[in-house]
């Protein structure tokens, strides 16, 4: 039997691997965060993942940076759990605003090593 054994803390590429692009401008007020993790070995959703509306005390958050109020948002996970969607469907994001996704180093894999490190990006919507 061939056990393998994941070392490797997993890692996001904020210049490549972010939706929107990291800075982007113009974004669209309805659109998805996402992060596409650089890893071959899954996240654990557990970490990144509630049910209802982001928490401060999970993994991957939305701040208007005009505000400093996080965005109520719904966040999925990919199968495997790969890419980790936030969802701010609940209500329009403001316009032209700058926003700040993170998301921190309590997100792990399934063998429970954390995100390398936390990672930030910005964005800023459009003004309709």
């Amino acid at each position: 039997m061939t056990v393998t054994v994941d070392p490797t803390n997993p890692t996001l590429d904020t210049d490549n691997s972010v939706t929107p692009g990291n800075p982007a401008r113009n974004v669209s007020r309805r659109t998805n965060v996402k992060a596409t993790f650089t890893e071959n070995f899954e996240m654990d959703e557990d970490t990144l993942v509630t049910n209802s509306t982001v928490q401060a005390s999970k993994a991957f958050t939305l701040v208007n940076m005009k505000t400093g109020a996080a965005v109520n948002a719904t966040v999925s996970c990919d199968d495997p759990c790969l890419t980790v969607t936030l969802d701010p469907s609940v209500a329009k994001l403001a316009k032209r605003t700058l926003y700040k996704a993170t998301i921190a180093t309590a997100a792990e894999d399934l063998a429970g090593n954390p995100l390398d490190a936390e990672k930030s990006w910005t964005f800023k919507t459009r003004r309709r």
